[in-house]
C-alpha cells in the first residue's frame, strides 16, 4: 500500500499488528506475510 502511494486504505502500525488495514477480500488472489 505505501509502496504504490495508494491511501484509500488506512495505515496505522505498518506491520498488520493493530488491524486498522483489515480489509475483505471479494474476488481474486491474494497472500498473507508475516504480521507483528
Amino acid at each position: 500500500m505505501e509502496a504504490q502511494h495508494k491511501r484509500c486504505i488506512p495505515v496505522g502500525c505498518r506491520g498488520g499488528g493493530c488491524g486498522l488495514c483489515k480489509v475483505h477480500v471479494l474476488h481474486g488472489n491474494y497472500r498473507r506475510g508475516r504480521m507483528s
